[in-house]
């Protein structure tokens, strides 16, 4: 931080942090740092998470230098996460949203830990995305693909709104982009 970003007209100025991203959102909960303070808790509206799936596995980057880890699997894993699902919610706007994306590994238990915190009746949606390219033969497949992820969307309450966007296509396109 060299104190020089950018600065919005209300004078707020993004925040890129690096380290444990609970102890980052303890530090916004706790609303005392100056940089932050009455600026950020109870004020988002969207929150997106996308931690390691809880595989076991260490990543590299493209130069052999350590990416990420998904060192914590099993039921550490899945409490790693629900710590972070519970400082979140308290920190989003009465309407405000969370978005988690999880492997198929633990996706279903995250499920359960999100319909704890925020409550079953604010559970939006779940989106499955197919990682992989359709590479069937004409044989068929030797085993089930699992390559999907699951996304779960979820609101702080009830009068949360969503906001459908439809955009014209170009005319050779015909039809719509649908959007949030």
């Amino acid at each position: 931080f060299n104190g020089h970003r950018e600065q919005w007209p209300d004078s707020w100025r993004n925040i890129i942090s690096f380290g444990d991203n609970l102890q980052f959102l303890k530090t916004l909960y706790e609303n005392k740092d100056p940089l932050i303070k009455d600026k950020v808790k109870g004020r988002i509206k969207l929150i997106y998470i996308d931690p390691p799936f809880g595989t076991g596995d260490e990543y590299d980057g493209n130069s052999g230098q350590a990416a990420y880890s998904a060192k914590t699997k099993g039921a550490e894993f899945v409490e790693f996460i629900r710590r972070r699902i519970i400082v979140a919610k308290e920190l989003l706007a009465y309407d405000g949203w969370l978005v988690v994306r999880q492997g198929y590994h633990f996706g279903h238990y995250i499920k359960i830990c999100l319909d704890e915190v925020f409550g079953k009746q604010n559970c939006v949606n779940e989106l499955i995305v197919n990682r992989v390219k359709k590479n069937v033969t004409k044989k068929g497949r030797r085993n089930i693909p699992n390559a999907v992820d699951h996304v779960y969307v979820y609101r702080k309450s009830e009068d949360s709104q969503f906001v459908n966007v439809l955009k014209k296509l170009p005319e050779q396109k015909k039809g719509y982009w649908h959007g949030m």
